[in-house]
C-alpha cells in the first residue's frame, strides 16, 4: 500500500493504483467457493471504482480531478464570500478577472458567520414601547383626574363640568354659578334646587341618541339665563366630555355662527377632555349643513311632531321631525309644527288634542325655528291653525286636499289617527317615569346633605356666598343637616386649557 497519497488541498484524494481505497484485484484468503476443484483461487473480476464523478473501470483513471468534480454548492458562501455560480452544474465555472483559475470559490464559515438576532435588545425595545404607552395613558388619566373638579369656563356666564362639580357647592358659588343644564337626569339628581334653577335633559351618551330636538330648549335656557338674567349657566354630564361639550358647542356654534371644527377646537383649548361622541358630531354637522345651504335657497317643506322626548320623563314634550311632509304623519290627538318652503312656521292643532302643553310645545318650537334654525326672522309671527281649517299654504305644504266645509280646510282632519302613536300617547297620560329614572337622578329628591346646603334645607346652611362654607369644601367627606367638613386646603386654580 502506497502510504504517500497524492491528495488535494481540500483533502480529497487524487487517487492512484495502489490506494487503500481501490478494490483488490483478486481474492484474499483460503479457500473458495464449495464448488471449486483443488481449492485453487480463481480471480474475480474487476470491481467497478466509485468516484465522485460517476461509475467507472478500476483500470480507467478519471479524466477529470476529483477537485473539479466536487458536489455542487460547496463553494457557496453565507456571507456573500463571492458570488454563487450562474449554474449548478458540477463543471468549473469559466475564468474571468476575479477568478482566474475558474475554480468554485471555497466556503469559510469563520469568515462569513450569519448575523445573530439580539434577542436582549427586542425585550428592551420592547419594555419601551409598555413605558410609552403606560406613559399616555397615565398622562390620560392625570388630565381626567384634573378635569373631574374643574369648572371650566367656555365663554363669560358659560361653564361645562362633570358630576364632581355639579355636587360641590363651595365650587359652584367660587363661579357665581346660578342656572345649571343637568344632561343626565337619570344618573344625577338635582343636588341644589331650588337655590339653583335647573333644566333636566335625558340624554343618553351613544351614537344613535339624537339630542336635536333638546336643543333648541338648550339655546333658551342659556340665553335667559346669561343674557336676560345677567346669570352663569353650568352644563355638564357625567364627565363633561361628551353631551355637555355637544350642547355648549352647538350653543356657540349659533350664537357666533362658527363652523363645527372651529367651535369645536376653541372648546377643546379650554377643556381638554372635551370630544363628543361620533352620534352627536354627525348631528351637528348635518345641522350647520342644512341652515348654511337653506341660508341662500328656498328650504324644503318640513313637518315635525310634538312627542314624549324618552321615557324616562314622559312629560317633557319635544318635536321631533317626521320623516315626511305630508297628512300621513297626522294624528288629531297631537300637535304639529309645519315650516314651509316660504320660510313661515306654523302650529298645527288636532281636533282632539289630549292635553294643552301640546299646543303649548308647539308654537314654542315654532319661534325656536325662526330664532336658532334660520327659517325667517326672530320676531316672526307664529300662526296656530286647527285641523280642518287650514289655510292654502299650508294645505299645499301637506299635499292635502281642501274640503267642501265651511273652513275649506283638510277634509281628513276629525279623523286622523295613526296607531302606531297610541302608546306615546298612553306614556305621556299615565307620565311614568322608566324603572331607571323613577328611582335615581334628578327624579328623587337630594340626599340629605346637598339639602342642608340649600336655603331650604334648614339649619340656616348653604345659602350661596355663605361664609361658613370654605372653597376646599369637598364631597369625599359629605357633609349632613348638623355639621359641615371642611378642607384647609382650597382645590387648585389651574387655568383651563393646562392640560389640553
Amino acid at each position: 500500500m502506497d502510504t504517500d497519497k497524492n491528495v488535494d488541498s481540500d483533502g480529497f484524494s487524487l487517487g492512484s493504483d495502489s490506494d487503500a481505497d481501490d478494490p483488490p484485484t483478486a481474492a484474499v484468503g483460503s479457500g473458495g467457493d464449495a464448488g471449486d476443484s483443488g481449492g485453487a483461487s480463481r480471480p474475480r473480476p474487476p470491481m467497478p471504482k466509485l468516484g465522485l464523478g460517476g461509475i467507472g473501470n478500476s483500470g480507467a483513471a478519471a479524466a477529470t480531478p476529483l477537485t473539479a468534480r466536487k458536489p455542487p454548492g460547496l463553494g457557496l458562501s453565507l456571507g456573500g464570500g463571492g458570488d454563487a455560480p450562474a449554474s449548478r452544474s458540477a463543471e468549473p465555472s469559466p475564468p474571468d478577472a476575479a477568478n482566474p483559475s475558474g475554480a468554485i470559490p471555497r466556503m469559510s464559515l469563520s469568515e462569513h458567520r450569519p448575523v445573530g438576532l439580539n434577542l436582549g435588545a427586542l425585550r428592551d425595545r420592547a419594555k419601551e414601547d409598555v413605558d410609552e404607552d403606560k406613559s399616555e395613558l397615565q398622562i390620560r388619566r392625570e388630565k381626567f383626574a384634573h378635569f373631574e373638579k374643574h369648572c371650566t369656563e367656555i365663554v363669560p356666564g358659560v361653564y361645562v363640568s362633570g358630576e364632581g362639580v355639579a355636587k360641590n357647592r363651595a365650587t359652584l358659588d367660587e363661579h357665581g354659578i346660578t342656572h345649571v343644564i343637568n344632561c343626565v337626569g337619570f344618573v344625577i339628581p338635582n343636588y341644589f334646587e331650588p337655590d339653583l334653577a335647573y333644566k333636566t335633559m335625558w340624554l343618553q351618551d351613544t351614537p344613535d341618541e339624537d339630542m336635536s330636538p333638546v336643543l333648541y330648549d338648550c339655546f333658551d335656557f342659556i340665553e335667559e339665563a346669561t343674557v336676560e338674567r345677567g346669570g352663569r349657566v353650568l352644563v355638564h354630564c357625567s364627565q363633561g366630555v361628551s353631551r355637555s361639550c355637544s350642547v355648549v358647542i352647538s350653543y356657540l356654534m349659533w350664537r357666533d355662527g362658527g363652523s363645527y371644527e372651529d367651535t369645536f377646537a376653541a372648546v377643546k383649548e379650554k377643556r381638554g377632555i372635551a370630544n363628543p361622541n361620533m352620534g352627536f358630531t354627525c348631528q351637528m354637522l348635518q345641522w350647520a349643513k342644512r341652515i348654511g345651504t337653506e341660508a341662500d335657497r328656498a328650504p324644503p317643506h318640513r313637518l315635525y311632531r310634538v312627542a314624549p322626548h324618552n321615557e324616562h320623563d314622559p312629560t317633557y314634550l319635544v318635536a321631533k321631525p317626521c320623516t315626511s311632509c305630508d297628512t300621513s304623519q297626522l294624528d288629531a290627538r297631537g300637535a304639529y309644527v309645519v315650516a314651509t318652503s316660504a320660510r313661515k312656521a306654523f302650529a298645527w292643532v288636532g281636533t282632539s288634542l289630549i292635553d294643552e302643553e301640546f299646543r303649548t310645545v308647539a308654537e314654542r318650537f315654532a319661534r325656536q325655528l325662526y330664532r336658532y334654525d334660520g327659517l325667517g326672522p326672530a320676531d316672526s309671527r307664529v300662526v296656530t291653525v286647527s285641523g280642518g281649517d287650514e289655510p292654502a299654504e299650508v294645505l299645499e305644504a301637506l299635499g292635502a286636499r281642501a274640503g267642501d266645509g265651511e273652513g275649506g280646510g283638510w277634509e281628513g282632519a276629525a279623523g286622523a289617527r295613526r296607531e302606531s302613536l297610541d302608546d306615546e300617547f298612553a306614556m305621556y297620560q299615565r307620565g311614568t317615569r322608566s324603572e331607571i329614572a323613577a328611582n335615581s337622578g334628578a327624579a328623587i329628591p337630594p340626599p340629605e346633605w346637598a339639602r342642608a346646603l340649600t336655603k331650604a334645607g334648614g339649619a340656616g346652611l348653604g345659602a350661596a356666598g355663605n361664609p361658613s362654607l370654605s372653597k376646599g369644601w369637598s364631597l369625599k367627606e359629605p357633609a349632613t343637616s348638623g355639621s359641615i367638613q371642611s378642607s384647609s386646603q382650597s382645590p387648585g386654580s389651574l387655568t383651563s386649557g393646562n392640560l389640553a
